[in-house]
């Protein structure tokens, strides 16, 4: 990559996301993906890399995939459902990325992108495709099929968007337009889109794009038709007045002429479509006399902003958003060539950095409209309550190491907090739900389903604010964690599996109440040891090495059953509520951890015992043995080492001791052991 700004911006981008363990190459397709979707399609996913990338080996020419439902990414059939439920109406889109960080606009790897668009859904039509996809590509071509077969009513076919993104500069050269114009077409051949873009994105948009996110929206408007509110504790300024309909326009509208989603972020609405109500605003601005009524038959826009300032009719209005009037802002846009200076809309301006009134405002301009149940769920007590517990029981700490609860969108835009020190609101739910509700399996799932689905066991009003406040902590812990390691990279889809894991390993398996005060005691000591460097780093190792070994069993029991080991690419164990089962059999018992700390790594009662061998790796260094009493035991190399390699294998009889794994507390373990030998001998090396 030449330019050295765009350069700068990425890197600031993988410091605020936690991604430098990614290669160049693959930062860059992370940067572009995320700045394209916040940009074009009012989308902030929060794990990058779980839940949009999916470049690597068989990607088909497709370094990002998402699947919007009504601006919101889906993932699963429960996302689906769940939208069907709650949605009057369903807007489907497609969006398709390739970035190279090279400057070249390369007419041939343009090809393979639209070919790989074009053979996705030649899969989801039943075809057989003509090349192969990763198992990240099958889920998603599974989820595809299912809106296009289910007879799931939408207001219109799916859109297909594909974004070719570089570092270079795009000069409208014949070969790569030609390649993105024929792959544009023959994608609406397929007649199964109500519309398909293709565009090419250069060094010098995606640098415009990120700044404008990053920067937070600053428009200029004249503004002459004012009253001024009286004076409000906490309110810096408040106007009510009419804004000319051009200016309106302008206002709502990015740099290339396309309406900044950005705007609506905390809108609790989306755009509804041509409902009965946004068709009669739509035929009020199509009549050239309604539009001169339009401040009299319509409520307006509601805009709060965090700074604002006037000289005379012109106000500089700063990181702002439409809070409510999403509805009158989509159809103005839509008729956006008949909107005039004689056209006026009715606008309330708000400028406050209070975030309880930014809250109170958003809750009571929507309490009029149906919504859909996610949300308001950030402007209950309750969240108010855990951002208080996190202030409170971080404010001890450096400033540049507190953690900080989000509970709503860019709540900290304005304080420059590291991102890597922020819990959302859609990675604390998930958190939760994998750490205290013993169920990881679901956090592919949006999180407006989760709530739906785990309503009264999630954010009840009785709950303890602390399980909340260790999970969120925990879950920023494990990410740096993992990310510092090249080595466990591929660990990172189970870090959820890995916070359940650690919660039973340093408080035990027996989980207290949700409302007692023994459970904020039990959530505060995962706190205590995980905030230890040392004892932190010791307990991330014993987890994920307890994923490890449960993947190996996976692998092993395939492998006994078939012949041979073929993963499944639709169902990956950390989308299994099975591997989560079995992750919570090899579960530390509370007694175990409570006799660890009184004697660890004590050889158990019961001598030597007998077994076979399930299975062997050489390479991977450890293995089981099915032990004759029942169940499975962990064998290192280490403590194979008598027994000949090529004997190594399933089957073979040997006899064993039992001790706990000092390296993954209340696991257990063989050690020293050899070939099962007749009699009643001991076990080789017993004493």
């Amino acid at each position: 990559m030449n330019d050295l700004v765009l350069e700068g911006f990425v890197k600031k981008f993988a410091e605020a996301k936690v991604l430098s363990h990614l290669t160049s190459a693959e930062l860059f397709e992370a940067f572009a993906a995320s700045s394209i979707l916040r940009k074009y399609h009012q989308s902030d996913i929060s794990d990058i890399e779980d839940g949009l990338l999916v470049g690597g080996s068989g990607d088909g020419g497709l370094d990002a995939v998402a699947i919007m439902i009504n601006g919101r990414p889906a993932r699963t059939k429960e996302d689906v459902q769940f939208f069907v439920d709650n949605l009057r109406r369903l807007e489907v889109d497609f969006v398709f990325i390739q970035a190279k960080s090279s400057p070249s606009f390369n007419a041939a790897n343009i090809g393979n992108f639209t070919f790989g668009v074009e053979e996705f859904f030649a899969a989801v039509s039943a075809s057989e495709p003509k090349i192969e996809f990763n198992s990240e590509i099958e889920q998603l071509i599974d989820l595809a099929r299912h809106l296009y077969r289910e007879n799931i009513k939408m207001q219109r076919n799916p859109r297909c968007f594909l974004y070719y993104v570089t570092s270079g500069r795009w000069t409208d050269a014949r070969d790569p337009l030609g390649r993105l114009a024929s792959g544009e077409e023959r994608l609406r051949g397929l007649n199964i889109f109500s519309d398909v873009r293709a565009k090419p994105v250069d060094a010098e948009l995606l640098k415009a794009v990120y700044r404008e996110i990053e920067r937070g929206v600053e428009k200029h408007i004249e503004l002459s038709k004012t009253a001024v509110f009286p004076r409000i504790q906490g309110v810096d300024d408040a106007y009510i007045g009419l804004l000319r309909g051009d200016e309106f326009i302008r206002l709502v509208s990015t740099d290339d002429g396309d309406l900044n989603r950005e705007l609506f972020y905390d809108n609790v609405r989306d755009f509804q479509g041509h409902n009965p109500v946004n068709t009669e605003i739509g035929h009020t601005l199509a009549d050239q006399q309604l539009r001169r009524n339009f401040p009299l038959l319509n409520n307006g826009v509601t805009i709060v902003a965090r700074e604002l300032n006037r000289r005379g009719d012109i106000f500089t209005i700063s990181d702002f958003q439409i809070v409510n009037g999403c509805q009158t802002t989509h159809i103005l846009f839509q008729n956006r060539l008949q909107i005039d200076a004689e056209t006026y809309v009715p606008v309330k301006l708000v400028a406050t950095r209070d975030r309880q009134i930014i809250s109170d405002v958003i809750k009571a301009t929507n309490r009029q409209t149906a919504v859909l149940p996610e949300a308001l769920e950030s402007l209950t007590p309750f969240h108010k309550e855990l951002e208080d517990f996190y202030t409170i029981h971080e404010a001890s700490r450096d400033l540049s190491d507190r953690v900080h609860y989000e509970r709503r969108s860019k709540q900290y835009a304005i304080d420059n907090i590291d991102q890597r020190n922020i819990v959302t609101l859609t990675n604390q739910i998930k958190a939760f739900i994998g750490m205290f509700l013993n169920e990881p399996h679901s956090h592919p799932r949006y999180y407006g389903e989760l709530l739906r689905s785990y309503e009264g066991r999630l954010f009840a009003n009785d709950h303890k604010p602390a399980p909340y406040y260790a999970s969120g902590v925990a879950l920023l812990i494990v990410e740096r964690w993992l990310n510092s390691r090249s080595e466990e990279r591929y660990i990172r889809p189970y870090k959820h599996q890995v916070l359940m894991l650690l919660r039973a390993s340093i408080s035990g398996s027996d989980i207290p109440r949700l409302n007692s005060d023994a459970m904020s005691a039990y959530a505060l000591r995962i706190v205590e040891v995980l905030r230890d460097p040392k004892r932190s780093d010791d307990e991330c190792m014993k987890a994920v090495t307890m994923v490890k070994a449960a993947l190996a069993k996976s692998e092993a029991r395939a492998k006994e059953q078939s012949g041979a080991y073929h993963s499944n690419p639709r169902n990956p164990p950390h989308r299994l509520k099975a591997f989560t089962e079995e992750l919570i059999h090899a579960f530390p018992s509370s007694r175990a951890v409570m006799e660890r700390r009184e004697s660890q790594g004590r050889t158990l009662p019961g001598g030597a015992e007998r077994g076979r061998i399930i299975w062997y790796d050489e390479g991977k260094n450890f293995g089981f043995i099915e032990r004759d009493t029942g169940g499975d035991i962990f064998v290192h190399q280490s403590e194979i080492s008598a027994i000949p390699w090529h004997l190594r294998i399933a089957d073979s009889r040997v006899q064993y001791q039992v001790v706990e794994n000092p390296r993954s507390a209340g696991m257990l373990m063989a050690t020293r052991v050899s070939l099962e030998t007749t009699g009643d001998n001991s076990a080789a090396g017993s004493e």
